[in-house]
């Protein structure tokens, strides 16, 4: 390759790149914009309902800003708890809202599934746990912390028992069991109400 190919070439790579920033950034802001106008909706959400209207109305924000620093190589505690809701909230849903009768092969199936999913998120969960002192968590959250993640993993291998089962009752309380202690983990890090 020639020295002007050669050069023609990483003028080429790097506005490529450069492109790639701009169109980043302009996603960010576009983001950031979006997180703008969701936030005072929370805060009103909280005020008139309840904190659990106000998550539910940040839950988008914190997927997206999951994403985005997924995307940029930042690994966040956070987002690994954040990844783990998704799959723990439906398998609850299932179990709070299902009956026995209508836990049917192909509903079993995709428990199974979403377990899977769960079980592998809450796995990285395990394996990158945050520096206590970075997060400012005193012996009592640290406890409430440690008790809850203790918690969520026993759930999860009581969940693993009663999907190779054959009680659905059990399955579903046991699917619907997951979400308390998940909840006493997270807000470990802080009550927002």
């Amino acid at each position: 390759m020639s020295v002007g190919a050669k050069k023609l070439s990483q003028d080429t790579t790097e506005a490529m790149v450069y492109t790639r920033k701009l169109r980043s950034a302009k996603k960010c802001r576009v983001l950031l914009a979006g997180m703008d106008a969701v936030a005072p909706r929370a805060d009103v959400a909280c005020h008139r309902v309840g904190a659990l209207a106000s998550h539910t109305a940040l839950e988008d924000v914190r997927i997206d800003l999951m994403k985005l620093r997924q995307a940029r190589g930042v690994d966040y505690f956070m987002d690994r708890l954040t990844a783990f809701h998704q799959p723990m909230e439906v398998l609850a849903l299932a179990g709070n809202s299902l009956k026995p009768q209508d836990l049917t092969p192909a509903k079993r199936a995709e428990m199974e599934k979403t377990f899977a999913e769960a079980s592998a998120l809450w796995r990285s969960v395990e394996q990158h746990l945050p520096n206590p002192q970075a997060y400012q968590l005193n012996a009592a959250r640290l406890a409430q912390f440690n008790k809850g993640m203790a918690d969520v993993t026993a759930s999860l291998s009581r969940l693993s028992d009663a999907l190779r089962g054959t009680d659905n009752l059990a399955l579903l309380k046991t699917a619907a069991a997951i979400k308390p202690p998940f909840a006493r983990t997270v807000t470990a890090f802080g009550h927002y109400d």
